[in-house]
């Protein structure tokens, strides 16, 4: 270190706060005096240091004999993802790093088979899973004392093969939209039903029996077994999937999107009469059902061909992903009588992480095997049932990865929030003991909503774990010796992600840092940054930094990581 940088650092401490005897009194005074008079710290590689507040405005760092290199990641402890922090981070006599772990590996060879270059449209669920919540949610407030209708399961018949219903396909309770379905398919757990108007040639008595066959073998075990039974208002003991050209509709004219299915929370209410001193909706079914998209391969809805392959690969995925909705909803409303529903960006990650159970439940895979590109590529099955049951959930953590900073898994409910809610939510469960089932039943029972249920579900703060979680994000599958907290054991995301982009590369943005370059970003609550820099050998360095262009307070936590 220059003299000339000493004694800026020394100036510095001064004006930072000192005793009358000379001691620095603030945390900044003591990092700087450090830097100056002593031997600053260095951490071993693969070590993480965290500091939060006050603490973490200026850091001292040692380069050692060798030098050294270090990730540095400011993190904005709120629980509101919408709040946002500027934070700017200065480096004094800091280097450009060189050495791994890169933030990217090579391109991979492709994995998936063609999408169509279409993709899942989140924001519809978005704005449903919204009017869930601030429509229905203070019904249910106000009914404290409800109940589900008096009777038993199984006590209703089921609607023959053949016979025609009708639903009304409203997400208004005050609306009703008839629509007249044919039975398809009647199984232990599914009423499969056909609305009469879809667009001809479609699907075939075979196509919808084996959605049954899914529902009863597949589907139905894999939801219960990890989220819980479902309720059964009418009385059946089965689930209507009604795929009908109304959600075919939902998706504008020649979009590059498509509405694969949804669950509406209104159909779980009775249509009238209130009885169990529940609130009516006369616009919904008052049956446990979801809609499904159908095959159109002229395009005869809106201009958006969809063909029956297409639709088909699609559909038991969405299946399991709508029925967690269902008995989350459910469940709420009659069995743990929660004041409301689940906040969406937590509801939306236990629908994920059944989409992600399919794809164990299929391959004979388990959590905590860190899957990479390698074992999903050792048969044709396994990479079918990643596409089939895994590769969305992967496309939206990886639009997470390019803009950690600006994005957060609480935040706005939109692919990135999705795909961070997803891999954090697989990342809590594996990091706590027990089945995964455990953890998202008392989930889906917990009275409470958002980062006050996941609070009383690990028995923790939730936003200590997502801290580590985001360190894990660049740590895990590094090459790193680090603590198994920041690692993520089912998943080798540095390996799988290549296949997801035509460059190639683990995505993760990351901030390089260099002398007199500051780096402002503005954080989301419950959002990082990802700073790397380098001290060269036997040179110490500090990393000043400012929060809304002040020393930071408890909001700000800075988790620094030794790389090399």
């Amino acid at each position: 270190m220059t003299g000339r940088w000493i004694a800026a650092l020394a100036g510095a401490a001064v004006l930072a706060g000192c005793s009358d005897r000379g001691e620095p009194t603030s945390p900044e005074a003591r990092a700087l005096f450090s830097c100056v008079y002593g031997p600053p710290p260095l951490p071993e590689v693969g070590e993480v240091v965290q500091v939060e507040g006050a603490a973490g405005g200026t850091l001292c760092l040692a380069g050692g004999e060798e030098g050294a290199e270090y990730v540095y990641v400011p993190f904005f402890a709120a629980d509101d993802g919408e709040a946002t922090l500027a934070v700017e981070v200065e480096g004094g006599a800091v280097s450009a790093p060189a050495g791994p772990p890169l933030p990217s590996l090579a391109a991979a060879e492709p994995l998936l088979p063609d999408r169509g270059g279409l993709r899942p449209d989140d924001l519809f669920h978005h704005r449903l899973r919204l009017r869930e919540i601030r429509e229905l949610g203070p019904l249910l407030a106000g009914a404290p004392l409800r109940r589900a209708p008096a009777r038993s399961r199984g006590a209703a018949p089921a609607p023959a093969v053949g016979e025609l219903v009708t639903f009304s396909t409203s997400t208004d309770c005050d609306s009703v939209a008839p629509a007249v379905g044919r039975v398809e398919a009647v199984s232990r757990t599914a009423v499969v039903v056909a609305d009469t108007s879809n667009p001809a040639g479609g699907f075939t008595r075979a196509d919808w029996e084996a959605f049954a066959t899914a529902m009863d073998t597949l589907v139905y075990p894999v939801d219960v077994l990890n989220f819980g039974e479902p309720t059964d208002v009418d009385g059946n003991g089965r689930v209507f999937l009604f795929f009908t050209r109304a959600v075919n509709e939902l998706t504008p004219p020649a979009s590059g999107s498509y509405v694969g299915g949804f669950f509406w929370g209104g159909d779980l209410l009775p249509r009238g009469g209130a009885p169990g001193g529940l609130p009516a909706c006369p616009g919904g079914n008052s049956a446990e059902m979801f809609y499904l998209l159908v095959p159109d391969s002229a395009g005869e809805v809106n201009r958006n061909p969809r063909s029956a392959d297409f639709v088909r690969r699609r559909t038991v995925g969405v299946v399991a992903h709508e029925l967690q909705h269902l008995i989350n909803a459910g469940r709420r409303i009659y069995v743990s009588r929660a004041g409301g529903f689940e906040e969406v960006w937590l509801n939306e990650a236990l629908s994920h992480a059944a989409e992600e159970l399919m794809f164990y439940r299929t391959t004979g895979l388990a959590p905590r095997q860190n899957i990479g590109l390698e074992e999903l590529r050792r048969s044709e099955h396994v990479a079918r049932m990643f596409s089939a049951y895994a590769a969305d959930n992967f496309a939206r953590f990886r639009t997470y990865l390019l803009e950690p900073d600006a994005e957060s898994l609480l935040g706005i409910d939109e692919l990135p929030t999705r795909g961070a809610a997803w891999a954090f939510l697989r990342y809590a469960a594996d990091h706590r003991e027990g089945e995964d089932a455990a953890l998202f039943r008392r989930l889906v029972d917990g009275p409470e909503a958002g980062l006050a249920n996941l609070r009383s579900a690990l028995g923790t703060d939730p936003l200590d774990l997502i801290q580590a979680w985001t360190v894990s994000v660049y740590t895990d599958d590094a090459v790193l010796a680090v603590p198994p907290a920041y690692r993520q054991p089912s998943w080798d995301f540095r390996s799988v992600m290549p296949v997801f982009a035509e460059a190639g590369g683990y995505p993760l943005r990351v901030v390089q840092l260099g002398p007199g370059e500051p780096r402002a970003v503005t954080l989301r609550g419950g959002g990082a940054a990802f700073v790397r820099f380098a001290v060269p050998p036997s040179r110490r360095a500090f990393v000043r930094t400012r929060a809304e262009g002040a020393r930071p307070d408890g909001r700000l936590r800075i988790s620094v990581v030794r790389t090399r």
